[in-house]
């Protein structure tokens, strides 16, 4: 199954996956339905989201015991990251790691093995992971998918992990007073305000230098409508990416 596996995942690497890129997010679900034939194919769809779900059987079962979870989409990279390129027995290629190598495996190992256990299982493929997991998972579930137990292929340097990190995307607005770049204090920055919150992230939530288990926060960017240089900026935004372990919920 090694090769089997192997040209399976290139072809996923091959497709450009990202959210931007809603056409390719079906395009991506469309080359692993390629590998289910046989099996029942629910689909779904929200917000330009496709997800499927595969399963034995013409009715779903109320529960199942055993669903495995695998996302297709990917964060964005550059063209030549979607060349999947083997070298010294090792693959590149968006995706190889988070998660298309885990879902090219979970699909075959379904394939495989669905059909002769004696308990109903179901594979689950979405395209929003990387964005949330609203539009694909939790539409799912709220669409009467259950599990007594789900495995999700992500990468884990091969341990097993029983929790993740919490996720929360959070805009901070500060406002200044707009005034001439030579005449400061007629105004107030707002950037120069923004400061004052980038300063307290950073002291009760410093980088984290290697994997730890407790909360981060990434400052992902930081805006202003501010578009020239002789202006006191009245307006800013700061983008903040929040990992919360259960703990600090």
């Amino acid at each position: 199954m090694d090769t089997q596996i192997l040209e399976f995942l290139k072809q996923l690497i091959a497709v450009e996956s990202v959210d931007t890129k809603k056409e390719k997010l079906q395009e991506v679900i469309d080359v692993a339905v390629k590998q289910l034939d046989g099996f029942t194919i629910e689909r779904f769809n929200q917000n330009n989201h496709p997800s499927i779900l595969a399963y034995v059987g013409n009715k779903r079962p109320e529960k199942f015991k055993v669903i495995f979870n695998a996302h297709l989409d990917v964060v964005s990279g550059m063209p030549n990251q979607f060349i999947p390129t083997e070298k010294d027995g090792k693959l590149y290629g968006r995706g190889t790691n988070d998660m298309k190598g885990g879902g090219a495996v979970e699909i075959l190992v379904f394939k495989e093995l669905a059909k002769t256990l004696p308990y109903p299982v179901a594979l689950q493929l979405v395209t929003d992971e990387e964005i949330g997991g609203y539009d694909g998972t939790q539409l799912q579930i709220k669409n009467g998918v259950h599990a007594e137990f789900v495995i999700a292929g992500e990468p884990t340097d091969y341990g097993i992990n029983n929790k993740a990190k919490g996720i929360i995307w959070m805009n901070v607005k500060t406002k200044g007073v707009a005034a001439h770049g030579a005449y400061q204090w007629k105004g107030e920055s707002a950037i120069l305000k923004m400061k004052k919150a980038l300063d307290a992230i950073e002291k009760e939530f410093p980088a984290l230098t290697k994997e730890e288990w407790r909360t981060t926060i990434n400052i992902a960017k930081l805006e202003t409508s501010n578009s020239t240089y002789n202006k006191v900026p009245d307006d800013c935004v700061m983008k903040l990416d929040i990992r919360f372990i259960p703990e600090d919920w």
